[in-house]
């Protein structure tokens, strides 16, 4: 409703460019809607901002009493920041103290303090003033969230690195020991990594591995490699160096994910497929079967088209037939008969030359959708002009017949 209101608003500005607005100003007021009455005062010339402006206040919503000012020019920005104080929002606290000229800058450090959210009073620190870091600090540790505790490590200069650090270790987070030990000078590495590596979280895992050595580094490839999981051991290929290759396309091999057996084979160079096409058709999957035969050389157009024709699936089974060169496109055919679905059916026979038209035909004719038994008649009669005339000569002659009666009797009244 609100939407629709403003909407309205702006169609009257455009076309009555010099209207009277005091006649539904007063109506917009007695709403009492901040939102509205900011609206009201940013798009309508000679608004009674003053009273808008108490509204906006009135409401005690950080939100707008924070936008009137920061783009409502010559604003007196004094009650409007004792809301956004009040409030003890360290967001608003935070841009109003960021982003409005004159305002208490004091006032809204205490707020933001106040407040006890770690991203706020890591922000002010920041952004603002990094004057005094000490009670900022003190509430981030408090908080004991690690993303606040890693950030603040490592953007603030004079950071009490040793208490933030400990938050991290002692939360266990795979994703925040990996960043603190990567990205904060003077970071205890070996305690983060030895946390990644009991997490057996496969992602920081993979992403340890590329800036660990020796003995570690081999530890958090064996974990993404005896966890099986087809997607890690192939982005293991690609992300880390030395990694043994040979072990990962083993464990994606052994899991018959069909995507990962046609990536290898794709990216393969050596044009030696077997053991992933053999994955592939394995799974069962139609869609990775039928992309496998598009896309790779020598594939096994035979095997491939069993899995699909197998499936019953007639869409897939249409695909196969219409786009893999040396496809069996009678068994798909027939296939799609199988599924008894009409519209497929259809479209098999229309796009496939070699389709039986007759025996597609009856599933579309048991279907009683005329407007598709229509489209099978006139494909009929362009295609095969003397089964059209065997199946509907006798039809047509009989309803030519009633017409012509139809039209006698007529005459005859």
């Amino acid at each position: 409703m609100e939407n629709k209101i403003k909407q309205k608003l702006l169609e009257y500005n455009r076309k009555n460019p010099n209207g009277n607005i005091q006649e539904f100003e007063s109506l917009v007021l007695d709403m009492n809607n901040p939102s509205l009455s900011y609206f009201f005062i940013t798009n309508f010339k000679g608004a009674n901002i003053a009273a808008h402006r108490q509204i906006i206040i009135d409401s005690g919503i950080p939100y707008w009493n924070y936008l009137i000012c920061k783009y409502v020019p010559n604003i007196d920005i004094t009650p409007h920041r004792e809301v956004i104080i009040n409030s003890k929002s360290g967001e608003y606290n935070y841009l109003f103290a960021k982003d409005i000229p004159g305002t208490d800058k004091k006032a809204h450090k205490q707020a933001i303090l106040d407040s006890k959210e770690p991203e706020w009073n890591y922000k002010y620190v920041r952004y603002i003033d990094d004057s005094e870091i000490s009670s900022h600090e003190q509430v981030v540790i408090e908080s004991k969230n690690s993303k606040w505790c890693y950030r603040f490590a490592k953007d603030i200069k004079g950071a009490n690195k040793k208490a933030l650090e400990q938050i991290v270790i002692d939360n266990k987070e795979p994703e925040w020991n990996y960043y603190y030990a990567k990205e904060v000078k003077g970071a205890n590495i070996n305690i983060h990594e030895q946390i990644v590596l009991e997490s057996k979280d496969l992602l920081w895992n993979l992403k340890f591995a590329n800036f660990s050595e020796g003995e570690k580094k081999q530890a958090h490839i064996n974990i993404i490699i005896e966890s099986g999981d087809p997607k890690y051991n192939y982005l293991a290929i690609k992300r880390i160096k030395g990694t043994d290759i040979s072990r990962h396309i083993e464990v994606i091999i052994k899991s018959k994910n069909p995507e990962y057996n046609y990536l290898l084979a794709f990216e393969n160079e050596t044009n030696d497929n077997r053991l992933y096409e053999q994955a592939i058709i394995d799974s069962g999957d139609v869609f990775w079967n039928y992309k496998y035969a598009k896309d790779i050389k020598n594939a096994n157009i035979k095997s491939h088209g069993n899995v699909i024709i197998n499936s019953l699936n007639p869409e897939i089974n249409y695909y196969y037939a219409r786009d893999i060169q040396g496809a069996d496109k009678k068994r798909h055919g027939e296939a799609v008969i199988k599924s008894n679905n009409p519209e497929w059916n259809y479209i098999y026979i229309r796009d496939i030359k070699e389709a039986n038209i007759y025996a597609h035909g009856r599933v579309i004719l048991a279907s009683g959708n005329e407007q598709l038994i229509e489209e099978y008649k006139k494909l009929v009669k362009e295609r095969k002009p003397n089964m059209y005339r065997e199946l509907y000569e006798k039809e047509i002659v009989k309803k030519e017949t009633e017409n012509l009666k139809s039209l006698l009797k007529s005459l005859n009244h």
